[in-house]
């Protein structure tokens, strides 16, 4: 027999209630559909926003879940429309011809993620999509693109701009959501990673009490030790 501990329990039971949301959605516009004989226009609405999308390249074989585990942007199409400012960064990470960069980028995690989808055909496409995708034939990297922008950010960024980037666009305080065990089992490792980034740059759970949303004492280079 096989035991599950707590925390595999409770995140498996987090992403359960995400499909059961999802769920209760559709049958409520389904319903509403079959009332009003306008069936056909409200499914195609629940198509675009009930669904979950991502960032796929067929070539690589790999997506990317435009952090939802950063709490940068929800799953769905809205979600990711409206939250350009560290979404769209990750597409030119992967996108980047590098042939065409200088020396100012980094390093341990760019080094994976720059230009790795140079000249592939990338796509953006939702769980529901009628062209056949197998998600379970694809790599997900999101524990490489997340750290790798969140370097690339730190390395550009004074430690109280990085900060303040942080809790200005991620849809809840860092503290609340990039440093929880709340999610689903695949967030870990792009979690960590990217907290390691941050310490690494001298930026902790800490810097993101409530207390420091609007002070964080005198701005300093947000830079490894040396």
């Amino acid at each position: 027999m096989t035991t599950v501990g707590s925390d595999q329990l409770c995140n498996d039971l987090w992403g359960c209630s995400l499909e059961l949301q999802s769920l209760e959605i559709f049958l409520e516009i389904s319903a509403a559909a079959l009332d009003s004989k306008q069936s056909t226009e409200s499914l195609n609405e629940f198509a675009i926003m009930g669904q979950y999308w991502y960032w796929i390249c067929k070539g690589k074989k790999e997506y990317f879940t435009a952090a939802t585990y950063l709490g940068a942007s929800g799953f769905k199409y809205t979600e990711q429309f409206y939250s350009g400012t560290l979404l769209y960064p990750m597409i030119m990470i992967l996108m980047t011809d590098c042939s065409s960069l200088d020396e100012m980028l980094p390093k341990e995690h760019n080094a994976d993620a720059y230009g790795r989808w140079y000249g592939e055909e990338v796509a953006f496409v939702g769980d529901c999509s009628e062209n056949k995708i197998n998600f379970d034939e694809l790599t997900c990297i999101d524990d490489i693109v997340g750290p790798a922008l969140i370097e690339s950010l730190c390395l550009d960024n004074t430690k109280e701009e990085m900060i303040n980037l942080l809790q200005e666009n991620l849809m809840l305080n860092p503290k609340d959501w990039l440093y929880s065990k709340s999610g689903i089992p695949s967030w870990k490792s792009p979690r960590q990673k990217i907290i390691e980034v941050l310490e690494r740059y001298n930026i902790t759970i800490h810097d993101f009490d409530d207390d420091n949303d609007s002070k964080h004492g005198t701005p300093q280079i947000a830079r490894p030790p040396s």
